[in-house]
């Protein structure tokens, strides 16, 4: 298997979105990762799913334009911390299995 993408993260950005029960959410997720290239470019975006129904089949979504990992909400911690704390980390992604990626 051939790799489509595997880039070093040098830097990340974090956004936890708030709102009540009553509060209509504009994304099918919570919080959302931003992964960072050292040029300043984007990698790829993990984003944490509150409810399992809306995540996807699979980590590759063409009409995003950009590489997309998705996890239950329950998982944002442990990536946080995998992130805060381990160097260096990489964005992994197969180019005959792109539904499959992984730091």
């Amino acid at each position: 298997m051939a790799q489509a993408m595997h880039k070093k993260v040098r830097r990340y950005s974090v956004s936890y979105f708030g709102g009540g029960n009553r509060t209509a959410q504009p994304f099918d997720y919570r919080a959302a990762i931003s992964l960072i290239d050292k040029n300043g470019g984007l990698i790829a975006q993990l984003r944490f799913h509150n409810d399992p129904s809306t995540l996807p089949d699979g980590d590759y979504l063409p009409d995003e334009g950009r590489a997309l990992s998705h996890y239950p909400i329950e998982d944002f911690p442990r990536i946080l911390d995998l992130l805060r704390n381990e160097r260096p980390i990489y964005y992994n992604q197969w180019a005959d299995w792109p539904s499959m990626a992984w730091l």
